[in-house]
């Protein structure tokens, strides 16, 4: 009896179970092999994302290669870029719970109007990204990211602050102070002559004048009007004008009191002369923009500065209510030994905004010049790494100082002296 043929088809099948096994096994590998650096709620942060993101803010920082960093600023810069990416996820699980996602329309529009920005094509966009190692659907996530928290971060932290405008004026004085800038003040006056002749009746009779006439100003009387009828100073014809001045062009006692008073502040004084109804009209700092010319842009600047603040507050209780498990500590690596919290990436935290440094052509420094790298996305101005220099946040949203020198000549309305 001859024996019976085996049938092919159980070794077929054993051969494809074995090599769906091998196939399940190296994906299974793979997944071993990328290194989770930490994980939030849920999610998971890789090597490869912390990676990815040096990579693409590498050019920002100026460094050509992060081959060329020493371990420890490499740590550094990963610690930093760690720290983006956990508060990233945090705040895309508030933005998706507040219902504040981005959609893919507006990622493309921004990508269109990066290029734009950039002067070059879609495709171009794309070359420079993946010339650093970095694809466009990591480019895409970014960007929505930037998106979704800047949302977010207007939603709770923006919309309740709120800026007064004697802590506008108080900033713009404490930054004049700090460049030692002139002093100028704009002043008029009702002039009333005491003759060599006059006997003391006559001379006390013009006194009483002046006297009447300071109150009359102080009660809120048209000052110009005043002068014009009573003065007896060539200024009179002017409302009693005596233009814009610093120190050492008035005599003593004029200059003591226009500088001793408040704007719009009377008082009288004794010349030689006669008596004098002194008021002053306006103070500056001589090459200084007048405060209401940068009173909005002063108030953004400290708006920033006060998002910067509420911001790493906001995210330090996002943190604490959530579950983050950092399994490769690199401030730890780098022997900074910092705890994990939210960066404050003000250019100066818990501390006052240096004022801009004038340039040669009279535009003020405000940021450090950044070198070129990968095209960035415009309005985003939100960013949370600390790596980059000061002023600047990792993603290349820094803050702007407000324009407070102008090179426009000062001129006096009038030169008369008294």
């Amino acid at each position: 009896m001859r024996p019976m043929k085996r049938s092919g088809a159980p070794r077929a099948a054993g051969l494809v179970l074995v090599l769906a096994l091998l196939a399940a096994s190296g994906a299974a590998l793979a997944r071993i092999v990328e290194q989770i650096i930490a994980s939030v709620n849920d999610e998971i942060i890789t090597m490869t994302d912390v990676r990815q993101r040096a990579t693409l803010i590498a050019p920002r920082l100026g460094i050509a290669s992060l081959d060329n960093l020493s371990k420890d600023k490499l740590y550094v810069l990963y610690a930093d870029i760690l720290d983006e990416l956990i508060y990233e996820k945090l705040m895309k699980a508030e933005a998706k719970k507040q219902k504040l996602e981005a959609a893919d329309d507006d990622i493309d529009g921004m990508i269109q109007e990066t290029a734009k920005q950039n002067n070059i094509t879609l495709d171009q966009l794309k070359d420079a990204l993946e010339a650093g190692g970095v694809s466009m659907e990591s480019y895409r996530d970014t960007l929505r990211s930037q998106i979704e928290r800047e949302r977010l971060i207007g939603m709770k932290v923006r919309s309740r602050i709120k800026i007064p405008d004697s802590r506008l004026q108080a900033y713009y004085e404490l930054q004049m102070r700090k460049m030692k800038l002139e002093e100028e003040v704009q002043g008029r006056h009702i002039m009333l002559r005491i003759g060599t002749d006059m006997d003391d009746a006559a001379r006390e009779a013009v006194k009483k004048k002046a006297e009447d006439l300071l109150t009359a100003v102080r009660k809120g009387a048209d000052f110009g009007k005043l002068a014009r009828e009573h003065s007896e100073d060539p200024s009179a014809a002017g409302g009693g004008d005596l233009g814009w001045h610093g120190k050492g062009y008035f005599f003593e006692e004029m200059e003591k009191a226009l500088f001793s008073l408040k704007e719009n502040e009377a008082t009288l004084i004794r010349s030689p002369s006669g008596w004098h109804v002194v008021q002053v009209t306006g103070r500056r700092l001589k090459g200084a923009a007048p405060f209401d010319q940068v009173k909005e842009r002063i108030r953004e600047r400290l708006m920033q500065e006060e998002i910067m603040t509420e911001t790493k507050k906001y995210l330090d209780g996002l943190r604490e209510e959530s579950h983050v498990v950092v399994k490769v500590d690199y401030r730890k690596m780098a022997g900074l030994g910092e705890p994990l919290k939210a960066p404050d990436s003000s250019a100066n935290a818990g501390g006052e905004i240096p004022p801009p440094v004038p340039r040669p052509d009279g535009e003020p420094s405000d940021t450090a010049d950044s070198p070129g790298g990968f095209p960035e996305a415009p309005r985003l101005k939100l960013n949370f790494g600390s790596g980059a220099p000061a002023g600047e946040s990792p993603s290349g949203g820094g803050l702007r100082a407000p324009k407070l020198l102008e090179n426009a000549p000062v001129t006096a309305s009038s030169t008369s002296r008294p």
